[in-house]
């Protein structure tokens, strides 16, 4: 697969990642790594699958992301939410479940 194409393919699995799953959290993405039993979790933490080996990244790079920086919204009240100095409702910017028009590709 040429550079630009990998590229794309873990920047878009990246954004998926962190709107995916907004149970993964910064907090507890250290004990779901170690405890999940769900195999989507295990796989999209690298516990289980090829997901990392597919985007030639480490299998756990999911993991390692989600346990830096935290979800999609976590980002997103940090950086630009209510308890910022920006004060923004999420609004349009929450997942499609709420009402926003966020998606994520589901990981298989």
């Amino acid at each position: 697969m040429p550079v630009s194409r990998r590229f794309d393919a873990l920047r878009d699995g990246q954004v998926d990642v962190l709107m995916s799953n907004s149970t993964l959290t910064l907090a507890n993405a250290e004990s779901q790594h170690r405890l999940s039993r769900l195999p989507q979790v295990r796989r999209l933490l690298g516990e289980e699958g090829e997901l990392g080996k597919a985007l030639r990244v480490d299998p756990r790079w999911a993991y390692l992301m989600l346990r830096t920086v935290g979800n999609y919204g976590e980002i997103f009240e940090r950086n630009f939410g209510v308890n910022s100095p920006f004060k923004l409702e999420r609004g349009l910017n929450s997942l499609w479940t709420k009402g926003g028009l966020m998606y994520a590709w589901p990981f298989r």
